[in-house]
């Protein structure tokens, strides 16, 4: 990351500690508690769904042929209680060649607290026992939350990118939804012409860009598919500055084709309705 980037990520982040709670988040907690829907909702928060898919790439070199990804977003692990172990119940029975996760690794936003960061670090211990880990941050996530998960192992993509396997370029980049210090073009710096490329970002907010650029897959997260979806109607919210139609699931834009997250935790409040938390394993195949 350039030194511009740096510094408008720190002028953020004070900005964001300063805040403390945001209205909104205080606001749903009232209503939740006055609804008396709060138990029901967290038992929909800790109902995780494993979602398999498979992905037909042209371009997919031979090597990545049959691989498994298992993409896990915006896990707020320590604001959902008993997450974590449901979850690494979850894991235990699945396979995966490569771990993406797209931010989002705390529930609460601001001062950096290592004891709010205890059940992620458990996560992130498990998963690299069992793979590498690359990951890109969310707009709840400071400079040393991201420091102190890749002491554990866990390979922070920050607008930059790897070559995972020849002809396989992963690119990762900055939250671009609060921070917007996303660098598309700094992380594909050292991309080949010829390579197949997925990009990892925290929210479906740069697509656009992605696909001038030729990203391949893009994977990402943020907007928790609304959490609280209403029958017919579905989600009516999802926080990000992107059509519904790249909000949750499946998506492509031009040749791209990607997956937005609708979340293995849950923001603002420890609730779901219509709209379970997942786990996502995604197959490549040509």
């Amino acid at each position: 990351m350039d030194q511009s980037s740096l510094e408008a990520r720190s002028l953020r982040e004070l900005k964001q500690a300063k805040k403390g709670d945001s209205l909104k988040k205080r606001l749903i907690k009232s209503l939740v508690n006055l609804s008396g829907l709060g138990s029901k909702g967290l038992k929909n928060a800790l109902e995780l769904q494993v979602r398999d898919y498979n992905w037909r790439f042209p371009a997919l070199p031979r090597e990545a042929v049959g691989m498994r990804l298992l993409h896990l977003s915006d896990t707020h692990l320590d604001g959902v209680p008993g997450l974590v172990d449901k979850l690494i119940e979850k894991l235990d029975g699945l396979e995966f060649d490569l771990v993406v996760w797209t931010g989002d690794f705390r529930y609460d936003k601001g001062v950096f607290d290592e004891l709010c960061l205890e059940p992620t670090y458990q996560l992130a211990r498990y998963l690299k026992n069992r793979s590498r880990v690359l990951a890109v941050p969310g707009n709840h996530d400071c400079s040393q939350t991201l420091e102190s998960l890749e002491v554990l192992g866990i390979e922070v993509l920050l607008n930059s990118g790897l070559e995972y396997r020849a002809g396989f370029f992963i690119a990762g980049v900055d939250d671009p939804h609060y921070y917007r210090t996303d660098d598309l073009k700094l992380a594909l710096r050292k991309k080949k012409e010829n390579d197949f490329t997925m990009l990892l970002a925290h929210s479906p907010e740069i697509i656009e860009e992605a696909a001038a650029r030729r990203i391949d897959f893009y994977l990402c997260g943020h907007t928790h598919g609304g959490q609280v979806c209403f029958p017919l109607v579905g989600m009516i919210y999802w926080g990000a500055r992107c059509a519904r139609k790249f909000a949750s699931g499946k998506f492509n834009y031009g040749k791209m084709q990607g997956y937005t997250h609708r979340g293995t935790g849950s923001s603002n409040s420890p609730i779901r309705f219509n709209c379970p938390p997942e786990i996502v394993i995604h197959q490549l195949g040509v």
